[in-house]
């Protein structure tokens, strides 16, 4: 998750009042009425015999802990010879309390999942009856073709996906549910394409006693994936007791951890035992719920709506890169469902192809849906035609203002879900977003071309030399021909850089098995850290290899180096005079665009080691911890995370100082923002969470400024071309 930090607020959002339109109604029609296929009893009978297999794990699981209790009851009355026997010292005593305080420890943490809670989430954006009647009439025709029930609740988010779930456990004697529409779906689907989903999803609820067996079922294999892997503080608090205790007070505790890894072993063997029984019944349910979408809209429909979500769903993945490269800027798209829908819209068209072909992908013994080629297989058997007619219209028409509500439900999903501080942000039009990110996206394929494989991430990228401003125009463009031609050379040439590269991640798994070594690990996984063998002289040897071969290299990559920043420097320091085949109007924006993005350059130049370095700490920080639970000396492994977190810190200094007061690459809605706003580091406390948002932060700006000046060293390049043809 990137955020800053959580934001608490539980405010509803008011939506505005509706406007008085046009029904929608002539949006479609209904031809006929679905035959409501009554469920086959064997398929009942599996429903009741997989709710009861599900009752039973949980109930198995209660009677582990009756067990446990037992067994430390058992301990306790019948082992008093232990403490009875000979003198009582405290070895006697430990031996004989020892296994009872470890057992009500583990009876404890066992009880402990079965009483959690799953945690608070703020409810999506209700819909008022009144302001959407049109959308309210729509789902509620829908829901009596498929005999479902009416939700008694609309809501919106801003996912690609539409569900309808019970509201409440009482909801099984009394079903009501709650209808979520992700406003992203309704943007890019037609209202045909939106109604066949939601009869989907209201087939799963037009079952009768099967919706509640199905009810029973998720949840209890909801619960089981929420707690096997769930920590609290309480966790915390028994590794620091084991920590900070008497030798012999951690010999009891460390007793009772391994019991309570045992215990959640068991939990997790229960799970994937329930995952794996309700899986074939999840399935027909869902081969079940399709058959309401296909009578409703078709085959037709149906095949199409499957390949128009794997396209809105690429896209999104798309969108939220870009999102992120936004938030580095403190910018975001004040309508998301509109910026994911431009991002799929831009798709190429081989790559928009590709998605949309049915997956070859078989369905597996653990998968709950089954694999899209059997489903399409399902309904092209079925050949129905569906009783929606029309429906081609795009289905934000189903809505009264879906601008408005877009907009509510994007603050709502940026503050809860991506639990961003709009604080510090600034909520741009969609239209203004997108053009952003089309320029960062054309600076970076600018790179590509001028750079192609002729530059390294791990390197500096300067745009001044010294002694070009003594040079005439002349001369700046034949130093910059002869570097374009060395650039274009035999492409062995480059073998440096990547060779650099390879000694250079060699190093850094080199450094993070010495860390890991150094925290109480007598051997590593030598493959994994590409090491001879997993041992501290391993690590040692290899790390003196790296070091040697990249000192060897350095000769050969700085002399690329040179020849790169010779080329971007020529080109860019050409824009100071008048020879160039250039309008003056233009000439003069590409200075403006140079005076403003160069500073920038420089100051991530000199930082950029440091930057680097930070890098392969937190790679190395991150093994060490992952590792704390498994380290036969957790004292050493801790100290060495705070001497890591100490290291990074005194490097983000070191950043923060490099980069001075140097500006960002584009102002902010109060004007310029410098570097070390943007890179969040006015302070270096909270180093843990500051320095990968800043890592992050700074090779995403750094790359937009060398492509926006590399797309102004090609308009240079063209113009010194044209010039001499």
């Amino acid at each position: 998750m990137w955020s800053d930090q959580p934001f608490t607020s539980m405010m509803r959002i008011a939506m505005p009042p509706p406007v008085a339109v046009g029904s929608a109604t002539d949006l479609y029609s209904l031809s006929g009425t679905i035959e409501h296929a009554r469920l086959s009893w064997t398929y009942r009978a599996g429903l009741v015999v997989v709710a009861i297999a599900m009752l039973i794990l949980p109930l198995l699981y209660v009677g582990l802990i009756g067990a446990a209790g037992a067994a430390v009851w058992w301990h306790l009355t019948e082992n008093t010879w232990i403490a009875d026997a000979g003198s009582f010292g405290i070895w006697r005593l430990i031996a004989y309390l020892g296994p009872a305080i470890a057992g009500f420890v583990l009876v404890f943490f066992m009880i402990k999942p079965v009483l959690a809670r799953p945690a608070r989430q703020v409810d999506p954006i209700p819909i008022h009856p009144d302001a959407e009647p049109d959308l309210v009439e729509f789902v509620t025709r829908i829901c009596e073709e498929v005999h479902a029930p009416v939700p008694s609740r609309i809501q919106v988010d801003c996912k690609i996906n539409a569900s309808a779930s019970f509201s409440s456990m009482p909801a099984l004697l009394r079903p009501r549910f709650v209808l979520t529409i992700g406003l992203p779906l309704a943007a890019g689907l037609t209202v045909r394409q939106l109604g066949g989903i939601l009869a989907h999803e209201f087939g799963h609820f037009a079952q009768g006693g099967g919706m509640r067996l199905t009810y029973l079922i998720r949840s209890i294999n909801a619960w089981f994936g929420r707690v096997v892997g769930e920590r609290d503080q309480w966790d915390d608090k028994l590794e620091r007791w084991i920590k900070d205790s008497d030798g012999r007070i951690a010999i009891i505790l460390a007793m009772a951890q391994v019991s309570i890894w045992c215990s959640r072993l068991v939990l997790h063997g229960l799970m994937l035992i329930g995952h794996g029984i309700s899986c074939f019944m999840t399935r027909q349910m869902e081969f079940d719920a399709d058959s309401h979408e296909i009578e409703l809209v078709g085959t037709a429909t149906f095949v199409e709506t499957f390949a128009r979500l794997r396209e809105l769903n690429v896209g999104a993945q798309v969108g939220y890169a870009a999102l992120k490269e936004g938030w580095v800027r403190r910018t975001l798209p004040s309508d998301l469902p509109a910026f994911l829908l431009d991002r799929c819209a831009r798709m190429p068209q081989e790559l928009a192809t590709r998605v949309r072909e049915i997956p070859d992908a078989k369905t597996a013994l653990f998968d709950t849906h089954p694999a899209d080629v059997d489903r399409v297989r399902a309904a092209e058997q079925a050949n129905a035609s569906g009783v929606l007619e029309g429906g081609g219209a795009p289905a934000t028409m189903l809505f009264r203002d879906f601008d408005a509500l877009s907009a509510a439900a994007t603050r709502h999903h940026y503050e809860h879900e991506l639990r961003l501080s709009l604080e510090s942000a600034t909520l741009v039009d969609t239209d203004v977003a997108v053009a952003a990110g089309l320029v960062r996206q054309k600076g970076y394929e600018a790179a590509r071309t001028f750079f192609g494989e002729h530059v390294s991430l791990l390197r500096p990228v300067p745009s001044r030399l010294p002694g070009l401003e003594s040079l005439t125009a002349t001369e700046l463009i034949d130093k910059l021909l002869e570097a374009r031609r060395a650039m274009s050379a035999d492409a062995t040439c480059l073998e440096p850089y990547r060779k650099f590269e390879e000694f250079d991640q060699k190093l850094t798994l080199a450094q993070a098995a010495q860390l890991l070594l150094e925290s109480g690990f007598s051997t590593v996984p030598a493959a994994d850290f590409g090491l001879p063998e997993g041992t501290r002289a391993g690590a040692d040897e290899t790390e003196g290899f790296a070091i040697t071969q990249l000192r060897s290299l350095e000769p050969a990559v700085q002399r690329l180096d040179d020849i790169a920043a010779t080329r971007l420097a020529c080109a860019l320091a050409l824009l100071d005079h008048s020879v160039l085949d250039l309008e003056a109007d233009s000439r003069a924006e590409l200075r403006r665009q140079v005076a403003r993005l160069s500073p920038s350059l420089v100051a991530f130049a000199d930082a950029w080691p440091h930057v680097h370095q930070i890098e392969r700490l937190l790679l190395a920080g991150g093994l060490v911890r992952a590792n704390l639970e498994r380290s036969p000396n957790p004292d050493a492994t801790s100290v060495k995370v705070t001497a890591i977190v100490d290291r990074i810190r005194v490097l983000l200094g070191r950043v923060r100082t490099a980069i001075g007061d140097a500006e960002g690459p584009d102002d902010g809605p109060g004007g310029p923002r410098r570097l070390v706003t943007l890179l969040a580091l006015e302070s270096t406390l909270d180093t843990e969470l500051k320095a990968p948002n800043a890592v992050r932060a700074a090779a995403s700006l750094r790359m937009d400024v060398i492509g926006r000046l590399c797309a102004v060293a090609l308009q240079v390049e063209a113009a010194v071309d044209r010039g001499r043809t």
